[in-house]
């Protein structure tokens, strides 16, 4: 867990100053939620060469969030997969599967590091309420960004594992005494 414990520290200071720069300029981010709620989605605006940009006003806070999102984890990428997001299923999955005990330090690492999607996630929740007029795709398209990094690999991780281990008890025996193994707490 040696990146983990790097990255999680990173977070934890650059979300903090984030805040605090958050915090400083709370009057800018009331006139952009003004003009967010006065304006449409995206602002077309006419740049000097002639060309359309559509652009969304985002508060400091958004702003910082995107910049962790698309720099930080752009960079922590190689060609198919978040390396992050691989060390932290990694690690559940040693732990599940009994190959290590993880002490209190390294779930504070996981916690945090895991933190750091769904903060991302909390920030930009005000600006993508729940309306029933948007589909899935465009949530995801971009937003629900804990979901589309974090939850779905971790469920088919937590899916698969427990596929093996459930095929593994009912090969050792029969049905009852597999459903009296699943209903002990500590098993699960």
């Amino acid at each position: 867990m040696d990146l983990l414990p790097l990255y999680s520290s990173i977070w934890q200071r650059y979300n903090a100053a984030v805040r605090r720069v958050d915090a400083l300029f709370r009057y800018f981010n009331g006139v952009v939620q003004k003009m967010n709620d006065a304006l449409p989605e995206k602002v077309p605006i006419a740049l000097s060469n002639g060309r359309l940009l559509e652009i969304q006003l985002k508060t400091i806070a958004e702003l910082g969030c995107e910049i962790w999102k698309w720099a930080v984890h752009y960079f922590l990428r190689d060609e198919r997969e978040n390396i992050v997001l691989m060390r932290v299923l990694s690690a559940v999955n040693n732990w599940r599967t009994g190959e290590c005990e993880l002490s209190k330090d390294e779930i504070d690492v996981l916690s945090i590091t895991v933190g750091s999607y769904y903060a991302c996630d909390a920030l930009q929740s005000s600006s993508f309420d729940s309306d029933a007029s948007e589909s899935d795709e465009e949530v995801d398209s971009g937003l629900r960004f804990s979901v589309l990094e974090l939850e779905t690999p971790f469920r088919e991780l937590t899916k698969e594992h427990y596929r093996i281990e459930s095929l593994k008890h009912i090969r050792l025996g029969d049905t009852s005494s597999y459903i009296k193994y699943v209903s002990i707490p500590e098993h699960y």
